[in-house]
């Protein structure tokens, strides 16, 4: 995605699909066809939670990690998730300072907790978490929850099968492509299970040479675990100090 359907729906959908061909160990051998069941199998997740560890590609494809930790997300509001908690420790682009913090919302209250400063930030308006709150967002596979998760994938070009690849343990097709409109290719990793990405690698060029990118790595999915919801609410953590001001 250059950024719900009912499970049954979305079950029909994938089996309903064309014609395709399969390989000697009974695996999907066209890259069209994975990118439609993995825009059907996310359409179907309600809530995702997971691990991930989010990297800046350079140029030379050298990868530095710049962020890891857990997340849940639920719904799509038309710009991020409905519900959301991300924590973490990050590190902004150019500094080695790393930040512990956990960000999300309930819906209602947004919120920030700094873990280096033991400070608390909430309020209705999303702007409470500040600049800071912006980092989280490298480890958010947006996709599980979006309305129209990969059709920017399938609207794009170039597409590749480009083998089976273990991402955590998992095995996934790894489909490769390019984006219509703009300069930046992608490689998708696909669970051969459920088609839901565990990866995905963007490249950006610059007249027409490699100019770095980025790497998140999905690991300890779960999808609509129990009792989710009671992981979206604020508590202010024992000896932290509730700011009534908006996060630096």
């Amino acid at each position: 995605m250059i950024r719900h359907l009912a499970l049954t729906t979305s079950v029909l959908a994938i089996c309903a699909s064309s014609a395709f061909a399969l390989d000697s160990k009974g695996k999907l051998t066209d890259p069209v066809e994975i990118l439609k069941r993995a825009d059907a199998a996310s359409k179907a997740v309600k809530i995702a939670q997971y691990e991930a560890t989010a990297f800046n590609l350079d140029k030379e494809g050298k990868a530095t990690i710049f962020g890891q930790g857990k997340a849940i997300i639920q719904g799509f509001s038309g710009r991020g998730p409905e519900k959301f908690n991300i924590s973490g420790k990050f590190k902004r682009r150019g500094s080695e300072e790393e930040h512990h913090l956990t960000v999300g919302s309930d819906a209602e209250d947004y919120y920030l907790v700094d873990w280096n400063t033991k400070k608390a930030y909430v309020d209705i308006d999303p702007a409470v978490t500040g600049r800071r709150g912006r980092v989280v967002g490298s480890i958010m596979m947006l996709e599980y929850v979006h309305a129209t998760p990969f059709t920017d994938e399938l609207k794009g070009s170039d597409h590749k099968l480009v083998g089976i690849t273990k991402v955590g343990g998992e095995e996934c097709y790894e489909v490769s492509l390019t984006y219509d409109g703009i300069s930046q290719s992608a490689h998708w990793f696909f669970s051969t299970k459920d088609y839901l990405p565990r990866r995905i690698d963007r490249f950006r060029s610059r007249d027409g040479e490699p100019a770095g990118g980025s790497r998140l790595v999905v690991t300890s999915l779960k999808v609509d675990p129990k009792g989710a919801d009671k992981l979206f609410k604020f508590k202010l953590p024992d000896g932290f100090e509730q700011v009534d001001d908006f996060a630096p």
